[in-house]
């Protein structure tokens, strides 16, 4: 969000429980070490950088993204932590529109795809 930038009241208070579930989900993961292992290895961080990690909106989207790929992951947090399954990809939706596209963070490595006329050449 830009500095200046007017946001609802409604949408500024999805993006904070979309965090907020997020940060939950996280801790959640974290009470297993089994639970949490996976979660490492399907992300890629090191353990010891998630708690400065897990400011970041875009790591918060990832655990979020990793649990919607686990049904039944969903079905144990959601349990224990008293929400209803559906606001995990309701919060990954929320998340995914944190920031307009011209201020998404440049991918490292992501070729354009090729024009159809390039294929045949």
């Amino acid at each position: 969000m830009k500095q200046g930038e007017v946001v609802s009241f409604a949408e500024a208070q999805r993006r904070d429980r979309a965090e907020r579930l997020a940060i939950a989900t996280l801790e959640w993961l974290g009470r297993e070490p089994e639970r949490l292992a996976r979660f490492i290895d399907q992300s890629g961080i090191k353990p010891e950088f998630i708690r400065a990690a897990a400011s970041n909106p875009w790591f918060l989207w990832g655990v979020l993204g990793f649990m919607s790929r686990n049904e039944r992951l969903i079905e144990e947090a959601s349990a224990d932590l008293a929400v209803v399954p559906s606001a995990f990809s309701e919060g990954l939706a929320v998340l995914d529109n944190r920031y307009p596209k011209d201020e998404q963070p440049a991918r490292a490595n992501v070729r354009p795809p090729l024009q159809p006329r390039a294929l045949y050449r």
